[in-house]
């Protein structure tokens, strides 16, 4: 039993710390990587004005995307901001995944033929 509650102890602020470093760092390198890598993987360049990963609510989101076309400075598609909301209990209890809230503001595509 001690042992149970000392394992309890340690591991629950271990887990807590790990949650708020993905929460605070991990959009921050992601965001960095894609922007620093986007022209050598898809020969356009991406800009990201923020990415939202918060797994205490199960909000995910990218605000401020702008992709340029290809080898040029025009914008080819942008949004304000993209975001969904997981239902993380039906997935951790069901493994059924499930989206609650999806959004996506002021989406711009130029298509030229």
């Amino acid at each position: 039993m001690r042992r149970l509650r000392r394992l309890i102890l340690i591991g629950l602020p271990v887990l807590a710390v790990a949650l708020l470093l993905v929460a605070f760092f991990a959009p921050y390198l992601l965001k960095r990587y894609i922007e620093d890598h986007s022209e050598e993987w898809i020969a356009r360049r991406v800009t990201i004005g923020r990415i939202i990963l918060n797994p205490f609510t199960g909000t995910f989101g990218i605000t401020d995307l702008s992709c340029s076309e290809r080898n040029g400075d025009m914008r080819f598609i942008s949004w304000e901001k993209a975001s969904v909301k997981w239902d993380m209990w039906a997935w951790w209890n069901r493994d059924h995944w499930r989206f609650h809230a999806v959004e996506l503001r002021s989406p711009y595509v130029r298509v030229s033929q």
